[in-house]
């Protein structure tokens, strides 16, 4: 598998792994970063095709744990109904569940991949 594109997927779960991150991000505190809740999704699912990602690891079969980790993860994220805005987002309890989903697969990832 090609390693930017781990690195890419590693990266965008550690961000939704981060609630402090997004709350500085995706409300505009960080002069240095500018994202939203629908850009984070984008770049997950369209530009770094987080669903292909899945695929291949399901050919590995040492990876079970993980993609199957990884499917609950992007079920849940599919599933979340979005808000009017980040911060309701960000003040969402089903949207705290996402993130400690993130969090797990996120300390598990060196482990499985």
């Amino acid at each position: 598998m090609d390693k930017n594109w781990n690195k890419n997927i590693y990266y965008m779960i550690k961000c939704f792994s981060d609630i402090d991150r997004q709350k500085r991000v995706w409300l505009g505190l960080d002069n240095n970063l500018a994202s939203s809740f629908d850009e984070d999704m984008s770049l997950l699912f369209d530009s770094f095709c987080f669903d292909d990602f899945i695929l291949e690891l399901k050919k590995d079969i040492y990876n079970e744990k993980i993609v199957k980790e990884l499917t609950t993860f992007k079920d849940m994220l599919e599933s979340y109904e979005s808000k009017a805005s980040d911060e309701q987002v960000l003040k969402d309890p089903q949207w705290f569940t996402i993130v400690e989903e993130a969090k797990k697969i996120i300390e598990r990832w060196d482990l499985s991949i």
